[in-house]
């Protein structure tokens, strides 16, 4: 094993170092921008998905929370995805 492992460092060190570059190569732009509007909602405690909003209160606060009771399927999904992220950057 020790012969492998002194073979394995001669050849990383025989190796050119690699220069990392200032920025990424390519910047992308966000394809779906975020609705402001929405992200304010959000900001004040209230999701709105498909026309639909409610209320983002935990059961502790007297809501229904996340539980399969608190909404609709459609709701829960957009809720615990991502998308809405955009909202709040917008």
């Amino acid at each position: 094993m020790s012969d492998w492992l002194r073979g394995a460092r001669k050849v990383v060190a025989g190796l050119k170092p690699v220069k990392v570059p200032e920025a990424p190569a390519r910047a992308f732009r966000d394809l779906w921008p975020g609705d402001a509007a929405r992200g304010q909602r959000l900001l004040r405690g209230e999701c709105e998905v498909q026309g639909s909003t409610r209320p983002l209160m935990l059961i502790q606060e007297g809501g229904q929370g996340w539980s399969p009771a608190g909404g609709p399927p459609a709701w829960r999904a957009a809720v615990h995805g991502f998308t809405w992220l955009r909202d709040l950057r917008a």
